[in-house]
């Protein structure tokens, strides 16, 4: 922690020189500011979260607010990497932010406390990432008994129809290319 002194010299032989330290403020608690930020971004395998959240230190006078916010820093993660849905199974759900490492680069008046914790909760959504088959070879099908029928790739294909394997059967919608 960095201290100021200040050295103030007495006037005669009976006053004595006297010292004045004036410590760093130092921060303990980083809040988020309203209105609180919902990160979303497109599933990439990582935890990172990677829009940019500003941070408030608690007790930062109003005077020094700009400055010595935007100074401070922390790690934003997802709780998982994955995708998480609501009940339903197609709504994306939001997931717990979790803060790690809070940081200050330098400061004349305030210090960073190494216990110092983001006190607000976040949440913020991963969504799928689009998957994109390419299709490199035309299979061919058999249609019935002994028709087979060649697909191409400029043409869409629907087939209804029983599918059996082995004992089971099941009734399959099959669509294909372009």
């Amino acid at each position: 922690m960095m201290v100021q002194s200040l050295l103030f010299k007495g006037g005669d032989e009976s006053n004595k020189d006297t010292t004045l330290t004036v410590n760093k403020k130092e921060i303990t608690q980083i809040t988020i500011p309203n209105p609180v930020p919902s990160p979303e971004k497109t599933y990439d395998g990582t935890t990172t979260v990677t829009q940019s959240i500003s941070y408030e230190g608690v007790g930062v006078l109003d005077a020094d607010k700009a400055t010595v916010n935007s100074l401070i820093s922390a790690t934003a993660n997802y709780d998982t990497k994955d995708v998480a849905f609501d009940s339903d199974g197609t709504t994306v759900a939001s997931k717990a932010i979790n803060f790690t490492n809070p940081t200050m680069n330098e400061n004349d008046n305030y210090t960073m406390s190494s216990s110092a914790t983001v006190t607000t909760t976040i949440t913020g959504k991963i969504k799928p990432k689009d998957l994109t088959v390419t299709i490199t070879s035309v299979p061919s099908i058999i249609v019935g008994q002994s028709k087979t029928v060649t697909l191409t790739k400029t043409t869409n294909y629907t087939q209804s129809g029983e599918v059996t394997v082995g004992e089971n059967t099941e009734e399959v919608n099959l669509g294909c290319c372009r």
